[in-house]
């Protein structure tokens, strides 16, 4: 029997220590879905922690995960050990819900996002080619 969970239900751990993001730039809920969740199970068998987690407005707002993921001013103040957002801009309204993040990455692709002005480490380009190539290295380091 299959059961199948869907995404976005039931408790948020924003207590988390690693919480990796979505925004606009992910470009649909099964690219959502599928690298978001792809990068956290990566990294939580690789760091051994718990990885939640978590979107911006306009991810919400396209309907890529429910409200309840939503993290900045208008959805969850968060202070995570490590933040990686994946397409998101970097409006004010989310960078003020991560401030207290230790450590921010950001995936991007557009050179000139607000985020890594922000963010201690970043990399231009596309998720559908940077989250898969990082899952791959997690696997193999």
């Amino acid at each position: 029997e299959i059961i199948k969970t869907e995404l976005g239900t039931g408790d948020v751990n924003f207590g988390a220590d690693v919480i990796v993001s979505g925004g606009k730039g992910m470009q649909s809920r099964d690219n959502y879905e599928q690298l978001v969740s792809a990068l956290c199970e990566g990294l939580s068998k690789k760091l051994g922690t718990q990885v939640e987690r978590g979107a911006s407005r306009a991810a919400v707002e396209q309907g890529f995960i429910e409200r309840v993921h939503q993290v900045g001013q208008t959805g969850t103040a968060i202070g995570p050990k490590l933040y990686i957002a994946l397409g998101i801009s970097g409006a004010i309204q989310h960078m003020i819900g991560v401030a207290n993040a230790e450590t921010i990455v950001a995936i991007n692709s557009d050179p000139n996002a607000p985020i890594f002005k922000q963010c201690d480490y970043y990399i231009v380009g596309t998720v559908e080619d940077t989250v898969p190539q990082l899952v791959q290295a997690l696997g193999s380091a």
